[in-house]
């Protein structure tokens, strides 16, 4: 038989607001004070005057949970659902558990005790067993018989306990036909949720165990996954820019992806379509929170393609993984020092460019992507640009004819540039370039 909780009715008057705003100070806002706070603004504006728990059985078995409910309703009749603002209580704390949102745990296999919900100064009560009735049998339920492919479907698992009850009750699902699999899955075995993701007929099993620890097996229940898929997309949270999704070394993103139904509908199934990428060197995917992670990237741009699969459908979705942004830039010898750079006349001297990336993503000491090097003959010493230069590679090169007098000061510039010559900028502003003293000293 259903308990019948108690119930208590008090009209809220205009003057709710006025009390409201005293409890708050007086109570100096600590969190049980925060929380009454909360119903009584939520109590004057639904104006509600009356509460009551929802119908239960009364009863929660000793293995299970009950998640309690509130109703809150105005002069009307209109209601409301108010269980998370809530304040629940129990008789004895020796017996059970109850949080903040209504949901009671048992502590024992037997035992009496009385629950008590307040919301704004109204009360409801019921008297609550704990029961350790054994399972009898168990039944599935779904409201259809029927999903479309990549979408999830919930059960229901009616636990029949042998005192005539139906209560919560700890089940384990799974698929009768372990070969089924790649047709659909539960991915929490304690959870009712089946993920599809081809098209097909499963059966779907529920089972739990007896005090005896006997196992109990619900009768198979026929889902069919409908061959219903009209297209599929794939999207990164990074947003596509004209070149398509570009993501830095080191660095995330969230994929999801998005399927079109024979029905009209369309919906979010990212945890239903297989996500894999070709390159799992370049990057590599997290199979619960499908986010792809850059690692590593190139300054050409390491392109990887992320492929989204259900129903053998598929949809791809390229993305470019780049080296870091550069914070700033430095020329260095082939020993990667920055001072006392010389060479002798008649040789060459390889020059070294050094990136630094921003967050702390390291350097580079061999930077060479889009480099533009060059003499700066406005601060350098007179020279024939004939018997001097400079490669594209960074080395400077002296010809044995320079017939120096003295030591020859050249300020060799490099500078990073895009596709039309233009010097890149980091995040701050300032120029990718640097300057350094190159001396050539003379033939002894």
């Amino acid at each position: 038989m259903r308990s019948k909780p108690s119930t208590s009715g008090l009209l809220l008057a205009a003057g709710l607001s006025v009390f409201a705003v005293t409890t708050l100070t007086a109570c100096g806002g600590d969190k049980g004070d925060s929380r009454q706070f909360s119903q009584l603004v939520t109590a004057n504006k639904n104006n509600i005057i009356r509460i009551a728990l929802a119908d239960n059985e009364g009863v929660v078995h000793a293995k299970g949970t009950h998640q309690f409910q509130l109703l809150g309703f105005n002069a009307d009749g209109t209601e409301f659902d108010i269980t998370d603002k809530t304040t629940w209580t129990l008789s004895d704390q020796n017996l059970a558990t109850i949080t903040k949102g209504g949901l009671l745990t048992p502590k024992v296999d037997n035992g009496d005790l009385t629950l008590t919900a307040s919301f704004a100064g109204l009360t409801a009560t019921q008297p609550v067993s704990i029961s350790d009735a054994d399972l009898v049998s168990i039944a599935i339920e779904n409201a259809s018989t029927a999903v479309n492919v990549c979408q999830d479907t919930r059960f229901t698992g009616k636990a029949l306990l042998a005192n005539g009850l139906t209560l919560d009750y700890p089940l384990q699902w799974r698929l009768a036909n372990s070969a089924d699999s790649t047709k659909a899955a539960f991915s929490d075995v304690n959870q009712p949720v089946l993920h599809t993701y081809q098209s097909g007929a499963v059966n779907v099993i529920a089972e739990g165990r007896n005090n005896a620890g006997q196992l109990i097996a619900s009768s198979p229940f026929t889902m069919n996954i409908s061959d219903s898929l009209v297209s599929l997309s794939l999207a990164s949270s990074r947003g596509n820019t004209s070149n398509g999704v570009v993501l830095p070394e080191g660095q995330t993103t969230e994929l999801s992806a998005t399927a079109n139904w024979t029905d009209g509908s369309s919906g979010n199934i990212t945890r239903n379509a297989r996500l894999s990428v070709d390159n799992t060197e370049w990057a590599t995917i997290n199979a619960q929170t499908n986010v792809l992670t850059a690692n590593t990237g190139s300054y050409q741009g390491n392109v990887v393609n992320v492929t989204a699969l259900c129903d053998d459908q598929t949809a791809t979705l390229p993305i470019e993984i780049n080296k870091a942004d550069i914070n700033k830039v430095e020329i260095g010898g082939s020993d990667n020092g920055t001072g006392n750079l010389t060479v002798n006349e008649g040789s060459n001297l390889t020059l070294r460019l050094t990136a630094t990336f921003e967050d702390n993503g390291g350097s580079d000491q061999n930077f060479n992507h889009n480099v533009e090097w060059s003499i700066d003959t406005s601060q350098s010493g007179a020279f024939n640009p004939n018997l001097i230069r400079i490669t594209d590679a960074g080395v400077v090169e002296t010809s044995s004819n320079l017939n120096l007098n003295g030591r020859l000061n050249l300020v060799i510039r490099a500078r990073v540039v895009d596709d039309l010559g233009n010097t890149l900028r980091n995040r701050a502003g300032v120029a990718l370039e640097d300057t350094e003293t190159v001396v050539v000293v003379p033939r002894i």
